[in-house]
């Protein structure tokens, strides 16, 4: 995909219309629109954005409620995905029962990479919530950055027996927003398992427990090589 902003649906749209990962298929942003391979992209200078902000008036959290619930979906039975050099923005759905506003994986396997999530907004996983075995989710070099959600995860929320690895990525100023809420940036429940290897978390906060991170319920939490700084809860 070529640099540009990119909705999954027009102005005043469907705010159930999301864009769909087709399964074993590589999703790459950060083109020009000339090149002849994908080496040759450049997802820094070429910023690929999918946005959930259907009328294009989104200011930091206001004039949000255009906005779709959810912007990108790896369904049941998805393998093989990956979703490299996008910015992902703008999802709105703070209530229950909206999981993953930016992005719900959903008993599939992703690997999501250079990729930069911001203002993304659901009642658990604000950025990116992972549920239904065998779902795995590797996350290398990404930002999460000022995402929230009410319940747990301001940023990633896992649920059930599922797997989320991440690499080499910051969380900053994300937050779970109740007095209930687990995990200002991640939050682990119901036997899930995280693996958090060269991370920074920093200025993450919850309302609840857990300013950066969160394991609860038999899940399984794994932390080295870290930094984890001026998070409260």
């Amino acid at each position: 995909m070529a640099a540009g902003t990119y909705t999954p649906d027009e102005p005043g749209g469907d705010r159930t219309a999301t864009f769909g990962l087709a399964s074993g298929v590589g999703h790459y942003g950060g083109f020009t629109g000339s090149e002849t391979s994908r080496d040759q992209r450049n997802p820094r200078a070429n910023i690929t954005i999918l946005s959930g902000d259907l009328n294009g008036d989104d200011t930091g959290w206001l004039n949000r409620s255009d906005n779709v619930e959810r912007v990108v979906l790896a369904e049941i039975g998805g393998r093989g995905i990956t979703l490299d050099g996008f910015t992902i923005t703008g999802a709105y759905a703070p209530v229950v029962p909206s999981w993953g506003g930016g992005m719900y994986v959903r008993g599939a396997t992703v690997v999501i990479r250079n990729c930069f999530f911001s203002y993304n907004e659901a009642y658990a996983g604000g950025a990116l919530m992972v549920s239904h075995v065998p779902a795995q989710v590797d996350v290398f070099g990404c930002m999460f950055i000022e995402n929230k959600a009410q319940n747990s995860g301001g940023a990633i929320t896992m649920i059930d027996s599922v797997v989320v690895n991440v690499f080499d990525s910051a969380f900053i100023r994300n937050a779970g927003t109740l007095t209930r809420a687990f995990g200002g940036s991640i939050g682990a429940t119901v036997g899930a398992t995280v693996g958090i290897n060269g991370r920074t978390f920093t200025q993450n906060s919850s309302a609840g427990h857990g300013g950066a991170v969160a394991s609860i319920a038999s899940s399984h939490a794994t932390i080295t090589d870290s930094i984890f700084w001026d998070n409260t809860s």
